[in-house]
């Protein structure tokens, strides 16, 4: 298919509809590709591993991500645990929270 510029665009195999997530479904496999790598040289591997983050990965990465997580049926301190380890790892990877201002 030509373009008015004149330039010929090739039509993807990919619906329009997940076009949008393409990228971040493509980070997102890497993502689980380099740390598989790392285990390996590591010498902890697990293919069982490796598969499942994979398409996890791939799965949360592209679910758009707005609305929070929601887990219902467990006990308010088992909650109040969970949201205080959740807080506690996202602020080692992330580095402190930054207050808008």
């Amino acid at each position: 298919m030509a373009s008015q510029s004149g330039v010929t665009v090739c039509r993807s195999g990919v619906p329009e509809a997940i076009q949008p997530y393409l990228p971040i479904a493509v980070v997102a496999a890497l993502d689980a590709v380099f740390g598989g790598l790392r285990a390996y040289l590591e010498g902890i591997f697990d293919d069982k591993v490796f598969v499942v983050s994979f398409f996890s990965n791939v799965v949360i990465e592209t679910s758009g991500g707005s609305e929070p997580v929601r887990c219902h049926g467990h006990r308010k301190r088992d909650a109040v645990e969970m949201k205080r380890l959740i807080n506690q790892f996202q602020s080692e990877y992330y580095g402190p929270a930054r207050k808008n201002v």
